[in-house]
């Protein structure tokens, strides 16, 4: 039966299921008379109906597309319409032409009948077609397979496995041991203690993970616990029951662990009233073409704001944010005017006319510079972008009423050691002061740390590094960093601007941070290479460290100053910072737009040194050297 073709599989279903309807017939004369002799024209006669009545079912409820192996509720529900409505029929006929000999009850005696004969059938072929697999395929290649897991979601996957050739379910393992010494349809039940003794000795090929709840910390520690033993054993992942595009659990809808499933913290679900002040408003959002800002977008525009004005200085990014957004409107058939506009933040004038004609109620300012490196290389064009771009848009939502600027800051502006973080900072010192001396627009900034995928990201730079064969190059093998989702740091922006009051600076919580080196290693072993180390010399991908960076420090924090207070959403914290009165850092500013005039890289670093707490190193030393000189970046400005 498994070996033929699908054509003569239904062919000898049909054929199946006329001889049960024709026992039906004799049965349903045999129950309504009590004896067993029945007028073969009479009976003829019910059968020739039936015949017709089902044709006519079979169309309307494609009663044959159903996979037999895979005979279930659904399968059931169809067979059961089909036959309610065979029953329907023979009423009708019945009662209206009464063919002689004919009693009128078997007009619901044989489609009861013929239902439970299809139904019986198709649960023993089922069950036989199942139980033949393994048998089948016993002279091939049997791959053997242990789930991670005892709920519904694990049980439905190992319904899967048996349905599929070359593959065998050894155990489950249960994360509980509620289950464990206990077997599932035959299988063996391990407890999560016993994990180790089925990686070593059980020859396990894959391991499926199907748990409930698979959060990234469970999945982490799974994960670690396996390759420690076994490096080279896969472990391929179920996605949460909302991810599943089909009813069933199937072996097809696992994939592999990616490095995102390994980092950042497990998700907290958001809270709804801090994920609608955008309803009706008109909000724009600079940088939208940015990693950050793009999913800003994406998460605003579901808010369904009056109109969306996206500020990027990309067209090329700009053009893509703007078309996957209009996709979505047309798709949702939503009210949303989505105001694509290409403009340089730091030209005061083109800040000025955007806010201008556009008048912004909510301002999400994720335009910046980001790259550490390249921001060391570029000094005056980076602080022209970043801080003077964040004076124009903070004077620019004054000028235009704007009742709520949000500033998507990092945490390299915590006692930055590279420009770049002390950039940042700056940033927040404009926010910050100019919430002090004004009232109709709230100022608040959100600082979090990396996120996975975004543009400077190390993770795109890794699995490059891996594609071309390595080797993988790591700055230090000490240097740590706190990981995000894309997605939930743009969640987190949206709700601690939702709390805002003015003036303060709200942290996301996350989590504990990442060694880069481990995730060097994990990410080589995702990707099915061999690590190539002091104990595995002939591995395929080598992991280098080339030094730190200019700027670049071992660890990242995110609190100035103690004493930060929770919030309602258990992620994020709200801190106040001491910042510099306005019409001191006014000044200061004035000072760098001139030294951004005339590319004055040394006033500027020795402006940044000044201003920002903690800002210093080697760099910080030589530039304070030569301050001292004749020749002092500051002279050289006025």
């Amino acid at each position: 039966m498994l070996s033929l073709a699908p054509g003569v599989r239904v062919l000898i279903v049909m054929t199946s299921d006329i001889a049960i309807l024709a026992l039906s017939c004799y049965l349903a004369f045999v129950i309504r008379l009590g004896e067993f002799s029945v007028k073969v024209p009479a009976l003829l006669m019910l059968f020739a109906l039936a015949m017709v009545l089902w044709a006519i079912a079979l169309v309307k409820f494609r009663t044959y597309e159903m996979i037999l192996r895979y005979f279930g509720g659904q399968g059931t529900l169809r067979l059961l319409l089909a036959c309610a409505t065979m029953m329907i029929g023979l009423v009708l006929l019945l009662g209206f032409f009464q063919p002689p000999d004919v009693p009128r009850t078997t007009a619901v005696l044989q489609p009861l009948l013929f239902f439970f004969g299809l139904v019986g059938s198709r649960v023993v072929a089922a069950f036989l077609l199942l139980r033949a697999l393994p048998t089948q395929v016993a002279t091939l290649t049997t791959k053997r397979l242990a789930i991670f897991g005892v709920g519904r979601r694990a049980r439905a996957l190992a319904d899967s496995i048996r349905s599929e050739a070359g593959q065998v379910l050894v155990c489950f393992v249960d994360p509980e041991g509620e289950h464990q010494g206990r077997s599932i349809d035959g299988v063996p039940v391990l407890s999560q203690a016993e994990l180790d003794e089925l990686v070593r000795e059980w020859s396990i090929d894959e391991l499926y993970l199907a748990i409930s709840k698979s959060v990234r910390s469970r999945t982490r520690a799974l994960y670690d616990r396996v390759h420690a033993i076994n490096p080279e054993l896969p472990i391929r992942l179920l996605p949460s029951i909302d991810q599943l595009t089909t009813g069933k659990v199937a072996v097809s809808d696992l994939r592999t662990i990616k490095v995102d499933d390994l980092l950042g913290r497990d998700p907290v679900d958001p809270l709804p009233h801090l994920l609608d002040q955008a309803r009706a408003a008109t909000v724009m959002v600079t940088g939208a073409g940015g990693s950050i800002g793009s999913e800003l977008c994406r998460q605003l525009i579901e808010q369904r704001p009056k109109r969306i004005i996206l500020a990027e200085m990309s067209e090329y990014n700009l053009y893509m944010i703007e078309r996957e957004l209009a996709g979505w409107v047309a798709a949702n058939d939503a009210d949303v005017e989505i105001m694509p506009r290409l403009v340089d933040l730091s030209d005061k004038d083109s800040c000025d006319r955007l806010f201008r004609t556009t008048s912004p109620d909510i301002v999400y300012h994720a335009a910046a510079y980001k790259h550490v490196p390249l921001f060391e290389e570029n000094l005056v064009e980076g602080v022209r972008n970043n801080v003077i771009s964040t004076l124009n848009v903070a004077m620019g939502c004054e000028a235009a009423g704007t009742a709520l600027m949000v500033l998507v800051s990092t945490d390299k502006a915590v006692r930055p050691t590279n420009a770049m973080g002390a950039s940042k900072r700056m940033c927040e010192l404009v926010v910050q002061a100019r919430a002090a001396v004004q009232s109709d627009t709230r100022y608040t900034a959100v600082r979090f740390g990396n996120v996975l995928g975004s543009s400077g990201s190390v993770v795109p730079l890794f699995r490059e590094q891996i594609k071309h064969g390595g080797p993988v190059t790591l700055t230090h093998r000490d240097v740590t960093r706190y990981f995000m989702m894309i997605p939930e740091a743009a969640q987190l922006v949206l709700q601690a601007a939702a709390m805002s009051e003015g003036g303060e600076t709200f942290l996301l919580d996350m989590g504990e941070p990442v060694k880069i080196a481990d995730l060097a290693r994990r990410m080589v072993a995702l990707s099915g290479r061999t690590l190539k180390d002091e104990n595995n010399p002939t591995g395929e991908i080598e992991i280098v460290e080339t030094g730190l960076r200019p700027g670049e420090k071992l660890y990242e924090e995110l609190l100035i100053e103690p004493g930060a207070e929770t919030t309602e959403h258990p992620r994020i914290v709200r801190a106040q910072e001491d910042y510099l009165p306005w019409a001191e850092l006014k000044n200061e500013i004035d000072l760098m737009k001139r030294a951004i005039l005339i590319g004055d890289e040394e006033a500027l670093r020795f402006m940044l040194v000044k201003l920002v707490a903690g800002f210093g190193g080697e760099e910080t030393v030589e530039i304070e050297h030569e301050a001292t000189s004749d020749e002092e970046p500051e002279t050289k400005v006025a």
